[in-house]
């Protein structure tokens, strides 16, 4: 599950990361940190969206509070993935706003536009 937030919302342990690029579904190239140590994924950082990370929801201290509310590339997904019932379920790529109005529409709060 990954997290979309602006970059000034955030805050990092010191560690060392190494980045790699790879294309995203949308064709857009993705930079990607991972721990060195132990080389998880760690986020993803848009190039097509300066500020914006992309967080793996795993690696916060307490990830309890992540609630998903889309699904994409549902087309790709393991034959026994489930998506929460609340959720928007999609095959392909979409453009971030969508998520984001889909966001705010279930759980109210933040903008439309973008991350809270």
């Amino acid at each position: 599950m990954y997290l979309h937030v602006a970059r000034a919302h955030l805050e990092r342990d010191p560690g060392e990361l190494d980045v790699f690029r790879r294309k995203g579904g949308s064709g857009n190239m993705i930079p990607i940190s991972r721990c060195r140590a132990c080389g998880t994924r760690m986020w993803h950082e848009p190039e097509i969206a300066p500020g914006l990370m992309i967080v793996c929801a795993g690696t916060l201290d307490d990830p309890s509070w992540a609630i998903p509310t889309s699904h994409i590339f549902t087309n790709q997904a393991a034959p026994d993935a489930v998506a929460t019932k609340d959720a928007r379920v999609i095959d392909k790529s979409v453009p971030r706003t969508e998520l984001w109005h889909w966001f705010t529409r279930i759980y109210g709060g933040g903008q439309a536009g973008g991350p809270a």
